[in-house]
């Protein structure tokens, strides 16, 4: 056939081909194929190994209160895995040995392969379904955006030890958008998926349930209440009466004031809490306020967001649930923050994020959240981050702040424009 006489590709494929956010997305999937590739080649890391050990331990019928314990369950991991890596069960429900289903049957190695091949595609569905969206109603995010959630440090973190923040990550992603398009009974399923696995995702279902979603908030209680009762069938009720106390003993501990941990609990530790061996030189003396302070912040945050998603937009007030499902935990590495790279997206979506209901673009106000997205942590994380210069080592936990600010100046101004209507 000659050239003049092909059918000509439709104009809206060619425009969609040509698209920045899509070309980027596009070239990213390749390149975090071709890292998992180079990944699963390597040995067994924590993280995986972690949600490795648990699958086989519920398996087997030996999962019990003692997985808390982190020297019986450091032997239980090397035994399992037949490697030499460290790793602890806590702070994790006890759910979390659900999160790799069937995946805990193969070998070590098999499985980590395939759960890095499942995190990769689960998380370049989740982000071209942002895309999609964008580019159905409000218009397309801008390709940088879209480099940053796919490409970002925090999802390179997730490769490099196989975590858990791309899988559950994409299931609170799509759980939002389900949200905003009202799919509701499809939303809290989602949601209780990622809520039996990973706890980040309850400020999402928190807004949900403010904004008087009550499909969804029924569903994840049916998805959660199945999974709960299935671990407490296999292993007993008590391991369910641990996880509290396994959790306060977690936050509790001098490690929480390593930069490694970006939190708001991590900095006032940090800052305020002197240990001999995690913080030597604290900038201050006053942990009455380390203590205190934070869960306050992460509680008014909280209150704040569900005030304003009685009237607030979905994409707008969905945002504000990821960023602070990262921001309102005590414990969160680099890995949790993946989840700001959606939630910048979906913000950028809202009119009244980016100010075009005033006439004015802002969009440069996301700009600064990406950037602090992809600051080397290494660097930032350095040993002179004592004292009063500590501050300067916790980006991710600004640009989590910041996302959040730029979600609750959305949600006021769509609840005063809604007003006014």
């Amino acid at each position: 056939m000659a050239l003049s006489e092909r059918r000509p590709v439709p104009r809206g494929t060619r425009t969609v081909l040509a698209t920045p956010a899509w070309l980027v997305w596009m070239a990213a999937v390749v390149v975090l194929g071709v890292g998992a590739v180079g990944v699963a080649r390597d040995r067994m890391t924590h993280g995986f190994a972690a949600y490795y050990t648990a699958a086989r331990l519920l398996a087997d019928g030996r999962l019990a209160p003692w997985v808390y314990d982190e020297a019986r369950f450091a032997y239980a991991v090397r035994e399992t895995t037949g490697s030499r890596v460290l790793d602890v069960f806590g702070p994790n429900p006890p759910s979390m040995a659900l999160l790799l289903g069937p995946l805990g049957m193969p070998a070590p190695g098999v499985a980590r392969a395939i759960w890095l091949a499942v995190s990769v595609a689960l998380w370049a569905w989740a982000v071209a379904a942002l895309i999609a969206r964008g580019r159905a109603s409000d218009g397309l995010p801008p390709s940088v955006l879209v480099a940053v959630a796919m490409l970002g440090p925090p999802v390179w973190a997730n490769l490099r030890t196989a975590q858990a923040y791309l899988v559950v990550g994409a299931m609170l992603t799509l759980s939002a958008l389900a949200l905003v398009d009202r799919r509701d009974a499809r939303a809290g399923a989602g949601l209780g998926l990622a809520l039996l696995t990973k706890t980040a995702g309850l400020p999402l279902l928190v807004a949900a349930i403010a904004a008087g979603r009550r499909v969804t908030a029924l569903a994840a209680a049916a998805v959660g209440a199945v999974g709960v009762l299935a671990v407490a069938v296999a292993a007993g009720p008590d391991l369910w009466a641990r996880y509290p106390a396994a959790v306060g003993a977690f936050v509790g501990d001098g490690r929480i004031a390593v930069p490694a941990y970006q939190t708001v609990f991590g900095l006032a530790r940090r800052l305020c809490v002197a240990d001999p061996r995690w913080n030597p030189a604290p900038a201050a003396d006053c942990a009455a306020l380390a203590w205190g302070l934070p869960p306050l912040a992460v509680a008014a945050a909280l209150a704040a967001t569900a005030w304003a998603a009685r009237t607030a937009r979905p994409d707008a007030w969905t945002a504000a649930g990821l960023s602070l499902s990262v921001l309102a935990l005590p414990v969160a590495e680099d890995h949790q923050f993946a989840l700001l790279g959606p939630a910048l997206i979906l913000l950028h979506q809202s009119r009244e994020a980016t100010g075009a209901h005033r006439g004015r673009a802002a969009r440069w106000w996301f700009l600064v959240p990406a950037a602090l997205l992809v600051v080397p942590l290494p660097v930032a994380v350095g040993p002179e981050a004592a004292g009063w210069s500590a501050p300067l080592a916790y980006p991710r936990l600004y640009a989590a702040a910041w996302v959040w600010g730029l979600a609750w100046r959305a949600m006021r101004a769509s609840s005063i424009d809604a007003g006014r209507a």
